[in-house]
């Protein structure tokens, strides 16, 4: 977790050391792997649940996504899946989005 000041308020977002590391750090399964299908798309969904949990900012929230999609991609993930499974994400919790992120927004350009 890195946790910063930016106008008296707490920012969190998730740190992850591997992405300091100079080699890189395999930490899901590659899809030719033996693995079953829903099992590894099913993990990348519980990440974006992890990643909308530790993150209180948008834009973090969405830089952590893409970089797991980028992540992924790399190894033999389809794109349009892990879209997909975003959508299935943002449909399920339209709600909670709207109410962590876009209350935020709508409320700083108030101030």
């Amino acid at each position: 977790m890195d946790i910063s000041i930016c106008n008296n308020k707490f920012i969190k977002k998730l740190f992850d050391k591997r992405n300091d590391f100079d080699f890189n750090v395999i930490s899901l399964p590659n899809m030719s792997s033996n693995i079953p299908i829903n099992q590894a798309y099913g993990t990348f969904y519980s990440q974006i649940i992890r990643y909308f949990n530790a993150n209180n900012n948008y834009i973090n929230f969405v830089d952590n996504v893409k970089c797991l999609i980028t992540k992924l991609c790399n190894q033999n993930y389809n794109k349009r899946l892990l879209v997909k499974y975003v959508n299935m994400f943002i449909t399920k919790f339209e709600s909670q989005l709207i109410a962590k992120f876009l209350s935020k927004i709508y409320i700083a350009s108030f101030i």
